[in-house]
């Protein structure tokens, strides 16, 4: 089959582009819903052609839209069908004890808010886990950012019902470094580019083309932002 043209190509866009752009102008409560909503319109892409979905959307390093898509691969209730492989990916990644079945309930929340602060990514199984996820790409962190998020982790923890050893801190940046907003030691360090490696691993497990390939060019836009830890 010959490959597409560049014209032909972006017309395939057209939907994914205006969901993108419902996307960044909708409320963060909204966001995880319209993320599904875009990627069920997303056509594959001839494995010829070298367009990048993100890309051709010009998302660049929106922190919002890429916490967006992190939560929406960790929840198991989204649109991409697979349950609670990218968490337990994300789990084994960072050497936690959490292990997820597809019959396990639990809650992913964007732009969580605490008594203190809000956090990027919030996934958290009453009395088993809770997982705050603060994601930088470029951005400055905030006065005493860290050590106000892992208060409210703790708050949310008691609860909850979550036992002090299974809160998980985890600060995502470019390059894996530890934070500088307050005290570095309870937060996990991970690098975009360790995440991408972990899940790259598992995309040959993803059945759907079309959710594979814009995980794909998701992977290949946050592994250009720092090198491999």
């Amino acid at each position: 089959m010959s490959a597409a043209s560049p014209s032909s190509t972006l017309q395939r866009f057209d939907v994914i582009l205006d969901g993108f752009r419902r996307l960044r102008a909708s409320s963060a409560s909204s966001r995880l819903a319209q993320m599904a909503a875009v990627v069920e319109g997303f056509a594959e892409i001839p494995p010829a052609t070298a367009f990048n979905a993100l890309s051709v959307l010009r998302v660049g390093a929106d922190e919002v839209v890429h916490s967006g898509v992190l939560a929406w691969l960790l929840d198991r209730r989204a649109g991409h069908g697979q349950g609670p492989l990218f968490l337990n990916v994300l789990a084994q990644t960072l050497d936690l004890p959490i292990s997820v079945t597809p019959a396990d309930r639990y809650l992913v929340r964007r732009e969580f808010s605490g008594l203190e602060a809000i956090i990027d990514v919030c996934v958290c199984r009453p009395h088993d886990f809770v997982m705050y996820v603060e994601h930088k790409v470029w951005s400055p962190e905030g006065p005493h950012q860290v050590d106000r998020e892992w208060r409210d982790l703790q708050r949310t923890g008691d609860a909850n019902g979550v036992p002090a050893e299974r809160r998980h801190a985890v600060f995502l940046t470019p390059e894996g470094r530890p934070p500088g907003s307050g005290d570095p030691a309870p937060w996990l360090c991970l690098s975009h580019a360790r995440l991408a490696d972990a899940f790259r691993a598992v995309l040959p497990d993803v059945p759907d083309a079309k959710v594979a390939a814009f995980v794909a060019d998701w992977i290949e836009t946050i592994s250009e932002w720092g090198a491999p830890e």
